[in-house]
């Protein structure tokens, strides 16, 4: 997003899904502009997916048409279209600075955060061994990185340093085929 004085400053993005298997929509905006000298980028985006509907409205792989012999119509009328604790929601930003220095040389600053609610196991919980609990959580990201780049030097296209921070939180909370089982949380 370099520009030149007589170019716009600001552009931007927006981005609107949406899905019927999943019930599902997102939303992503991006805005980004610059100057001669410096260049910048941001943007958030949100997502819900609602659960899932199987092909043909059954579930062959449901814990009580494998355990308990429901049919497919059985088992609609028991638990419903849908399967049950498949969906989920999703959110996150992200910024970019990059600085022009002299000689054909760039600094960048990037951060991306996100973030994933609602998280479970199906294959678990209805859809595999009937647990009670099975969740992701918590599900996150911290993620920062500076770069330096200089383009042609010393026979060289380019050279290149990136340091790097990571954060991620990954867990689960978890309880047995009974609601008396323990409750297991990493």
């Amino acid at each position: 997003y370099f520009r030149s004085p007589d170019s716009s400053p600001v552009r931007g993005e927006v981005a609107l899904s949406g899905g019927t298997a999943d019930l599902s929509g997102s939303a992503n905006v991006r805005l980004g502009g610059g100057s001669e000298g410096v260049a910048w980028l941001g943007g958030v985006n949100l997502r819900r997916h609602g659960d899932l509907r199987p092909g043909g409205g059954a579930d062959s792989r449901h814990v009580l048409r494998r355990f308990a012999g429901l049919s497919g119509s059985q088992l609609r009328q028991v638990t419903g279209s849908r399967m049950q604790d498949t969906g989920f929601g999703a959110h996150g930003w992200h910024g970019k600075l990059v600085k022009r220095l002299p000689a054909n040389q760039f600094l960048t600053f990037r951060y991306q955060y996100a973030d994933l609610g609602e998280v479970r196991s199906y294959k678990d919980l209805e859809g595999g061994l009937g647990r009670v609990r099975s969740d992701f959580l918590p599900q996150s990201l911290n993620f920062l990185y500076a770069r330096y780049e200089r383009l042609g030097w010393m026979g060289f296209d380019s050279v290149t340093g990136t340091f790097s921070l990571n954060s991620q939180r990954d867990g689960s909370v978890r309880q047995g085929l009974r609601t008396t089982d323990r409750i297991t949380t990493d």
